[in-house]
């Protein structure tokens, strides 16, 4: 930073100094100052704009991490349309950078299908136009974040996995920094999916600070205190889980990477709402749904899974939400169950809008088929390697329904899920 401080006043050449202010808007990212980012990207794209040559402009490309910050998606679909332009029909690496840019920008708009396809057409470029390796580290990511949101459990795990043995390679160091990178990724994905606390403390092992003493969360950092916070809430701690994520709303904006500032502040009204504090419950979600409204980021609101979703569009806000925002509320939550196949979510009209059961069978029909098979084989007795083995899916998967099935039927434990059949057969 001391360098980019001395070289901003010198009379640079026009492209040294559009590489200079990318390298200036990659250092306001990584050091968390996200508001200024925006500005210091459109004076980017305005110099691109005036005349930069194609081997500048895609030297002066934006990060796609830098997507979900708020106001950076316009400014970056806007250098995707003049790079495209300027390259037309010439087939370059460059082209799949920009499709992937393209794709994450759908993504976080929410337009899953059509961010697919996008990244489809970039994979091909990949293959064809000899991609470069952090070009598949961001397919892969794209297509971790996608199968999470879809509930695909083995998937996820079985990259996430794979990804963590590439450190066998690496020197101490290096491994040590690319464990990290994998492991608090990892954690997101296994909170999207909805996971068991065992999910969380295996990859916390790998963080550099490694699973934190809940004795000392007020001195750890960000990046601990965002784990504790989700591991409270996976072994429904919820009061734990709301001091850590209200602890964390003020840093929102600055951890604001892969619609991580919209997430928070979802978590943190989830939490709140299950202590029954359904004022700052509120206090904390209203300013998420404005942002996801009117800016246009559903995609971020996925990242929070069906179950925290439709927890949420089910409170009963009544005036501390504006209407718009329940509406908006809804409408995120039954897009994510559609994700899953309708697991997480009620039933539905055929307006789309969501509909509530007779009384005595609305929490019945928040089951999703699988949910209610793994169900009735708790009251069978059978264990999840059992019920893994009956149904054919992994034992994590079990796990993940079985943690769904408590929190929607309200219960505390296996006996009371098998009682609960019981009493509604």
């Amino acid at each position: 930073m001391d360098l980019l401080d001395e070289l901003r006043p010198q009379p640079l050449e026009p492209a040294a100094r559009l590489l200079f202010l990318t390298s200036e808007c990659s250092m306001l990212f990584r050091r968390g100052k996200h508001a200024e980012l925006p500005a210091a990207y459109a004076e980017l794209l305005e110099g691109l704009e005036r005349g930069g040559s194609l081997f500048v402009w895609w030297s002066c490309g934006p990060s796609s991490a830098w997507l979900s910050v708020r106001g950076m998606r316009p400014l970056i679909q806007r250098f995707c349309r003049g790079a495209l332009q300027r390259m037309g029909e010439r087939e370059l690496a460059m082209r799949a950078d920009v499709r992937m840019l393209q794709a994450w920008a759908l993504f976080w708009s929410g337009e899953i299908d059509a961010a697919r396809a996008e990244a489809q057409i970039a994979a091909s470029d990949v293959r064809w136009l000899a991609g470069s390796a952090n070009m598949e580290g961001n397919l892969l990511v794209f297509h971790a974040i996608a199968d999470a949101m879809a509930g695909r459990v083995d998937a996820v795990n079985r990259m996430l996995d794979e990804w963590l043995a590439r450190s066998a390679g690496l020197d101490p160091d290096s491994a040590l920094a690319w464990c990290n990178d994998i492991a608090s990724f990892a954690i997101r994905m296994n909170d999207v999916l909805g996971s068991e606390p065992g999910e969380f403390e295996r990859w916390a092992r790998h963080l550099k600070f490694g699973v934190p003493d809940p004795a000392q969360i007020e001195t750890n950092a960000a990046a601990s205190s965002a784990y504790a916070a989700r591991h409270a809430a996976a072994e429904r701690r919820w009061d734990d889980a709301a001091a850590l994520y209200q602890r964390l709303l003020p840093m929102a904006a600055s951890l604001d990477s892969l619609g991580q500032a919209n997430e928070l502040h979802l978590r943190a009204a989830h939490a709140l709402l299950q202590c029954g504090q359904l004022d700052a419950a509120a206090a904390a979600l209203s300013p998420a749904l404005d942002r996801i409204r009117s800016a246009g980021e559903r995609g971020h609101a996925l990242m929070a899974g069906p179950l925290v979703l439709r927890v949420l569009a089910d409170a009963p806000w009544g005036e501390r939400l504006a209407p718009a925002l329940r509406d908006e509320l809804a409408a995120i939550a039954a897009f994510a169950a559609d994700l899953r196949g309708g697991e997480g979510g009620a039933t539905r009209s055929s307006a789309g809008a969501p509909s509530t059961s007779a009384a005595g069978g609305a929490v019945d029909s928040s089951l999703s088929a699988r949910e209610r098979e793994v169900l009735e084989r708790i009251a069978a007795g059978d264990s999840n390697k059992i019920i893994a083995r009956v149904l054919d899916i992994s034992p994590h998967t079990v796990k993940r329904h079985v943690g769904n099935i408590l929190d929607k039927l309200g219960l505390a434990s296996r006996g009371q899920a098998a009682a609960w059949l019981r009493e509604h057969a």
